[in-house]
């Protein structure tokens, strides 16, 4: 008996026909982040033609209030400086696979935001904190509610 090996190619048709894919990774700077952009990298590389690649951080709102009114932190220009740090150093580990992409950084609800830029995309890449059945129910999970109401393809990074 000869054993034929068989290449499958998939087509990556997706809602654009065969124009210009666009692929949006989600991070938000924690353990997860180093996985997003590395599944991201494997996941463009099936691709006949470059995707276009945007990398989005979302500042989640904090309300932040000062009962004593001596605020020396400003919160605001801390979470900016921290999305353009984090949105810097996943610019650079793409860049040294390879990879060009676009950053952007807003603020707001996570999966809300992610779900409004993803839009204008073709596929997400999102991560997974992996919380468990019981914490998911009680503190809700992004990456969830983005599976539940993406109009297009969602990749969890595990």
């Amino acid at each position: 008996m000869e054993i034929v090996k068989v290449d499958v190619y998939v087509n990556f048709l997706g809602r654009r026909g065969w124009m210009s894919k666009k692929v949006l990774a989600a991070i938000d700077g924690g353990s997860q982040t180093a996985k997003v952009l590395d599944t991201v990298i494997s996941f463009i590389e099936e691709f006949e033609h470059t995707p276009e690649l945007t990398v989005l951080y979302v500042n989640r709102s904090i309300p932040f209030v000062d009962p004593a009114g001596f605020t020396e932190v400003d919160v605001e220009t801390a979470l900016d400086k921290e999305g353009s740090q984090v949105l810097s150093d996943a610019r650079n580990h793409l860049n040294s696979k390879g990879a060009d992409c676009h950053v952007k950084a807003v603020s707001g609800d996570p999966a809300e935001m992610i779900l409004t830029e993803a839009k204008i995309h073709d596929y997400i890449v999102v991560g997974s904190r992996g919380l468990g059945v019981i914490s998911e129910a009680v503190l809700g999970s992004v990456s969830h509610k983005i599976i539940q109401q993406a109009e297009c393809p969602v990749i969890i990074a595990k």
